[in-house]
């Protein structure tokens, strides 16, 4: 048989039960064999396994360990696998989903499906086709999961221009006396423009937090200089695409952004979000 897809100390490469009744045994055979292959990999014993464990506060005795790695525990139990994965330096997920190790899995009792597949289930990336499966009910449920991800992404974007920003403000106060006025002249349109993408991120971020309030969802934590441009900094509430420069010229929006940026920068080494 070739190894391809096979791991040593991993289960079969098909990871599917014959009978029904025994899905809960074929999902614990995965998680067995997830545990046994990252142990080895760590170099650590069973008994290294359950110290680390109760190191971490919820112990899983060497007993335990041994039982389920020679198949005589036939279930694990969602504190156990969280602590697990925690003690191995492992995301939880990949003990239950073995990414890459094994061609297909039994994900739910009839229904065989690649662990990438079932990985992306398990965190509202993908719908697998199960029985009646709803996909309307399916994205509502997932909806928190869409927001923050968005929110995310946005909280990125306002990232990546405020580091532009602050590249072309450092090249300003640096500027050489005798710097023509054409170069100068380039250098200010171009801090307007980066400006002016911050104040577009500002608009929808906060328009998309109000979005995440209104349906019912704990809004994000910022980091703190996000939050400051966000409560400090009026940004127009829906200019015309073309329009955002002209209002933001008329209230002086760059040098109140750039100003509001430095102070809550100041002691302040990054601002990650």
């Amino acid at each position: 048989m070739s190894d391809t897809h096979i791991q040593p100390n991993t289960p079969d490469a098909t990871a599917s039960a014959e009978g029904e009744d025994a899905w809960p045994k074929s999902v614990t055979k995965v998680i067995a064999g997830q545990v046994k292959y990252w142990r080895d990999k760590r170099n650590m014993s069973a008994n290294d396994l359950a110290r680390r464990t109760a190191e971490l506060g919820s112990e899983v005795p060497r007993s335990v360990i041994a039982n389920l790695e020679t198949g005589r525990r036939e279930s694990v139990s969602v504190d156990e696998l969280l602590i697990l994965g925690a003690a191995l330096d492992v995301p939880p997920l990949l003990l239950l989903t073995p990414v890459g190790r094994i061609t297909t899995m039994r994900i739910l009792p009839g229904l065989d499906a690649p662990p990438w597949l079932s990985r992306g289930w398990i965190i509202g990336a993908r719908l697998i086709d199960y029985a009646d499966s709803s996909l309307q009910k399916w994205r509502e449920g997932r909806r928190a999961v869409v927001l923050y991800d968005v929110h995310r992404t946005l909280v990125q974007q306002y990232a990546e221009v405020q580091t532009r920003i602050r590249r072309i403000a450092a090249d300003q106060a640096h500027t050489a006396p005798g710097t023509s006025g054409e170069q100068a002249g380039r250098q200010q349109r171009y801090l307007q423009v980066l400006v002016n993408d911050l104040a577009r991120c500002l608009h929808v971020l906060r328009t998309h937090r109000r979005t995440i309030e209104q349906e019912g969802f704990l809004v994000p934590d910022l980091p703190p200089a996000l939050t400051t441009l966000l409560r400090e900094v009026e940004i127009p509430e829906d200019p015309a695409a073309d329009d955002w420069g002209v209002a933001l010229a008329d209230q002086s929006a760059a040098e109140e952004l750039l100003l509001i940026m430095r102070q809550a920068q100041l002691g302040r080494t990054s601002d990650n979000p």
